[in-house]
C-alpha cells in the first residue's frame, strides 16, 4: 500500500502548486477539484469514516458534494445578486432537462424508500444530488485562470496514468493497480492506469487527449509526445469503445484543427489499415486466443438483449417511478432468468448494462426522457458553440463520450459522470467570457433555441 500513498501524497504536492499558482477567490474548491482528477480513483484510499455514523463515509465523491453544496449555499444565502441577476438566470434547456432528471431520480428512490435501509437512502440520493451541485459549484467558482488550472490537472494526471498504464502492461501487472484485473492476453492485463477499471481509465485519456489538442496548439513538439503517450495508453486499456473513439477524435482533430486535407487523411488512414492487416495475419492465432477475444466469443449474444428486453417488458407495469433499483422480485426474477447466476439476481454483481435502459428501469420513464434530452441537448448545445471557439470542442467531446459509454453500460453517477458534469460547468463558464464569445455572439448563444429563458 506505500505506492498508493506515495502517489497521493506527490498529487496533493502538485495540487497545491496548482492552486497556489492560480489567482482565484476559491482556493479550497480549486484544490479539490484538481486532487480529484489528479488522484483517479486511487483517491477512494482516502475515504473518511465519521464515527457513530457507519452507513455514510465521506468518499472523494461525497467530499465534491459536500464542497460544492456549501459553495452553492453561500451563494444563494449570501449574495443577493445571484437571485435578481437576470443573466444567471438564462438556462440552456440541457440544463432545464438535467434539473428535471436530477429532481426525476430523487422523487422515484423516495417512492421507493422501502427497499433501502435509512442509510442506503441516504447514499443513493446524494449520487443525482452531486451532478446537481458539480454543475453549479463549477460555474460559481471558475474564472479563465482557474479553467486553465484544471486543464493542466487533467493533463498531468493523464500523463501518470498513461506511465503507469505502460508499467501495468509491459513490466509489472500490479503496479498501481486499483481495481479490476482484467485479462487482455496471455498473462497480460489489461490497464486501469490510476482507475479501477479500463473503461474508466480510457475515458479520461480520450479527454486529457482533447485538452492536449486545443491548449497545445503552439507547442508542437509537447503536443504530439502527449498525443503518441495517450493514444499508446489508450491501446494498452484493450477497450474497443475507447479505441474507436481514439480513432474518431484524432480524425476530427486533424480535420478541424490541423486543417488536413481529406485526401492525405485517406492515404494515412490506408496505409495503417494494410499494417494492422499485416500484423494481424502474422499473429491471428494469437489473437483468436487472447481473452479479449475469446471473452466476447463466450459471453452469451442475447443476454444483453435480454436485459433490455426485460425493462421494456416490465416498465409498463410502473411507468411513472420505476422500480427503485435492483432489490426487487421483477429484477430478481428477471436476472435469475436471463443470466441463471444468484449473484447477479440479487444484485451483488453486474447490472442492465446500459445507462438509458437503467434509468428507464429503476427511475422511471419521465427520468429516461429526461436524462436522454439533456444528453442529447448538450451535445447540440456545445456543438454549437464549437463553432465560435475551439474550446468547446473538450466539452462536446465529454458529453460524445458520456452518451456512448452509457449505450452498452451504466456510466451514469460514476467517475466518467462526474468528469462530464465538471466539464459542463467549465463550458457554461466559458460561455459566460468575451474571450470565447466576443461582442454579438455572446447575445447570439444566449437568444438561441438551447436557452430556455
Amino acid at each position: 500500500m506505500t505506492q498508493f500513498y506515495l502517489y497521493l501524497f506527490c498529487m496533493l504536492l502538485v495540487a497545491t502548486a496548482l492552486t497556489m499558482r492560480t489567482k482565484t477567490a476559491y482556493p479550497i474548491e480549486l484544490f479539490i477539484v484538481c486532487f480529484f482528477l489528479l488522484s483517479g480513483n486511487l483517491n477512494e484510499l482516502f475515504t473518511i469514516n465519521i464515527p457513530g455514523i457507519s452507513f455514510f463515509e465521506i468518499q472523494p465523491e461525497r467530499l465534491l458534494l459536500i464542497i460544492f453544496g456549501i459553495l452553492v449555499a453561500r451563494k444563494l444565502i449570501f449574495q443577493k445578486r445571484f437571485g435578481h441577476d437576470q443573466k444567471s438566470l438564462q438556462l440552456p434547456w440541457f440544463i432545464v432537462f438535467l434539473n428535471l432528471f436530477v429532481i426525476s431520480v430523487i422523487v422515484s428512490l423516495l417512492t421507493h424508500m422501502y427497499q433501502f435501509s435509512s442509510g442506503e437512502l441516504v447514499v443513493a440520493i446524494t449520487k443525482p444530488l452531486n451532478f446537481f451541485l458539480i454543475v453549479y459549484g463549477v460555474t460559481i467558482m471558475m474564472n479563465r485562470a482557474s479553467i486553465d488550472t484544471v486543464g493542466k490537472a487533467i493533463i498531468i494526471g493523464a500523463v501518470f496514468s498513461s506511465v503507469i498504464s505502460l508499467i501495468q502492461v509491459g513490466i509489472e501487472p500490479t503496479f498501481l493497480r486499483y481495481g479490476e484485473f482484467r485479462p487482455a492476453f496471455g498473462e497480460v492485463l489489461r490497464s486501469n492506469g490510476i482507475f479501477n477499471t479500463e473503461r474508466t481509465n480510457g475515458f479520461f485519456l480520450l479527454t486529457a487527449l482533447a485538452w492536449v489538442m486545443v491548449f497545445l496548439k503552439e507547442r508542437k513538439l509537447v503536443k504530439n509526445i502527449l498525443i503518441c503517450l495517450f493514444i499508446a495508453a489508450i491501446a494498452t486499456t484493450f477497450h474497443r469503445m475507447s479505441w474507436i473513439m481514439a480513432f474518431l477524435v484524432l480524425v476530427a482533430y486533424l480535420i478541424k484543427v490541423e486543417k488536413i486535407g481529406f485526401d492525405r487523411l485517406t492515404l494515412g488512414a490506408l496505409a495503417s489499415l494494410i499494417l494492422i492487416v499485416a500484423v494481424s495475419i502474422f499473429s491471428l492465432e494469437d489473437i483468436k486466443k487472447s481473452a479479449v477475444v475469446s471473452e466476447r466469443l463466450s459471453e452469451v449474444p442475447t443476454q444483453r438483449k435480454g436485459y433490455y428486453t426485460m425493462v421494456i417488458r416490465t416498465i409498463g407495469d410502473k411507468p411513472i417511478f420505476g422500480y427503485g433499483g435492483k432489490n426487487n422480485e421483477t429484477y430478481y426474477t428477471w436476472m435469475l432468468k436471463i443470466t441463471g447466476r444468484l449473484q447477479r439476481a440479487t444484485g451483488e454483481e453486474g447490472g442492465i448494462h446500459s445507462g438509458y435502459f437503467s434509468t428507464m428501469f429503476y427511475y422511471g420513464i419521465p427520468s429516461f426522457i429526461f436524462f436522454t434530452g439533456f444528453i442529447v441537448l448538450s451535445i447540440s448545445y456545445f456543438r454549437s458553440a464549437s463553432r465560435y471557439h475551439v474550446f468547446f470542442l473538450i466539452p462536446l467531446l465529454v458529453a460524445t463520450l458520456y452518451a456512448i459509454g452509457n449505450l452498452t453500460n451504466t456510466v451514469l453517477f460514476k467517475t466518467g459522470g462526474i468528469l462530464f458534469m465538471i466539464h459542463i460547468g467549465l463550458g457554461l463558464t466559458a460561455i459566460k467570457m468575451k474571450e470565447f464569445y466576443p461582442g454579438d455572439k455572446q447575445t447570439s448563444i444566449n437568444t438561441s433555441i438551447y436557452s430556455a429563458t
